[in-house]
């Protein structure tokens, strides 16, 4: 896509609609994929939901990130403890860097392949992906909708959850800044407000969407 947002009559009569939904961390994008697909029957991945699986339960991601990062990143469970895991990944660039090349690939080919069967079937896809623009994903997808937020709302956000300010600013330095993911997304809705805000914004989205 270009840096510039699509103008509404270019962004309508698409089918399948392929979309790609992404944001920077706690900006509300998961709140806001709920609301579309409430609304509308895509078929849907998400990609953090994809790699949550993989950490708890693919034996084969479990052993590589073993090997990769030490016992000590094993759960009691059996599978991967994702806090401590995070840790180490946001403390270190390389070792996020190490990481990422275990699990993009896959999750990758994931949605790859679904984005397939939908064009071979013509099922309208959203594809919830954060890293989406790192990981120049855009190409694959007829649009992309970045749900933004200022930085202030997402460190309250995180703060939030529990998370310190040092694991904060790591989190946030790891993604592309706001201002670039809005500049590359064919629509942008804005989060500081309340959630029924938000969900105005994606009835509005659908709307241009889906006319």
């Amino acid at each position: 896509m270009g840096s510039m947002p699509l103008p509404i009559h270019r962004i309508t009569h698409i089918h399948p609609m392929l979309l790609g939904l992404t944001g920077g961390v706690a900006t509300g994008k998961s709140t806001f994929d709920g609301f579309l697909r409430a609304r509308h029957p895509f078929t849907h991945f998400d990609a953090d939901a994809c790699v949550h699986e993989l950490l708890a339960g693919d034996t084969a991601v479990i052993a590589e990130i073993t090997r990769e990062f030490g016992p000590a990143v094993r759960s009691a469970a059996g599978g991967i403890d994702r806090k401590h895991l995070r840790g180490i990944v946001f403390a270190d660039s390389r070792a996020r860097a190490r990481l990422e090349k275990i699990l993009h690939p896959i999750v990758r080919e994931r949605w790859q392949s679904l984005r397939r069967v939908c064009l071979e079937t013509g099922q309208d896809l959203l594809c919830s992906i954060p890293l989406l623009f790192e990981t120049s994903a855009e190409d694959y997808f007829d649009l992309t909708l970045v749900v933004a937020a200022s930085t202030e709302r997402q460190r309250d956000r995180m703060a939030a959850r529990g998370l310190d300010d040092s694991m904060i600013d790591a989190v946030l330095a790891s993604q592309w800044p706001m201002e670039e993911k809005v500049l590359q997304a064919s629509l942008v809705v804005w989060n500081d407000g309340s959630q029924e805000a938000l969900e105005r914004q994606a009835k509005a989205a659908l709307a241009c969407l889906f006319p």
